[in-house]
Order: structure tokens, then sequence, then C-alpha cells
């Protein structure tokens, strides 16, 4: 994954939707919820990375699914006893591919705990102007 985070924000602490604070005041003043103590939450997120999605690990391990579901048990691991410098080289192979043909992934993931945050007397008198 990569190390670039951003910040998103929640009314719920399950929707991080809203891309700064602003939003967040917008959203709770749309649902008559803008009032000094009202908690919010932050989060830092970070893109999705492809290695993330795409595992070579798993791709191999389903391929010798589908082989022992055709020939049983002279199937024998094949695609996962390769060896790990052809694994790597595999994992490298599918990023690289997702990179050129997909662009980047359409979505970020939590890093660490997520903070609970309070809309303040000054938020509120802010937004009123």
């Amino acid at each position: 994954m990569s190390t670039d985070l951003t910040k998103f924000y929640s009314t719920n602490d399950e929707d991080f939707i809203y891309h700064d604070v602003g939003d967040v005041l917008d959203a709770l003043a749309a649902d008559g919820e803008l009032e000094a103590g009202r908690i919010y939450f932050e989060g830092d997120f970070t893109r999705i990375a492809h290695s993330y999605v795409l595992n070579a690990a798993e791709i191999l391990e389903r391929a010798d699914e589908i082989l022992f579901e055709e020939v049983g048990e002279t199937a024998d691991e094949q695609f996962t006893s390769a060896t790990q410098a052809s694994k790597d080289e595999l994992q490298a192979l599918l990023v690289a591919w997702a990179e050129k043909w997909i662009g980047p992934v359409n979505g970020f993931m939590v890093v660490g705990k997520t903070r609970e945050r309070r809309v303040t007397e000054e938020d509120v008198k802010e937004y009123a102007q």
C-alpha cells in the first residue's frame, strides 16, 4: 500500500464519505444535527495497492484447486509448489499489468484507528456566517 495518507470524515464511524470538516458540517446541518458537541469521526486512509488485491499465492492456490477437481491427487500442488522466486516474479508481473492496464485502484482503506472529533462552538458560529 501507498504511504500517502488522505483524511476522510464520517458522521457515523462507518461511511467515510466526506473529504473535509466543511463537508461534515454541511451534512450535519442538512440533517438538523449541527450543534456544538456533536461527534463526528476522522480517519487516515491510503489508496488500496494492486498487490493487496492481486495476490499471486492465492491465484496459484486456486489453480491447484481447479487442477485437483479435474485430476484428483495426481495434481500434487503443482502450482503452489513453485519456487518463491517464481512466485515473486508472478506477483511483480500481476502488479505491473494492473498498473499498465487498470490504473490506480479506485478505493481507500483505513490506516490505524479512526478518531472521534466534536463540533465546536466556533465551528457552529463560522458555519452560520
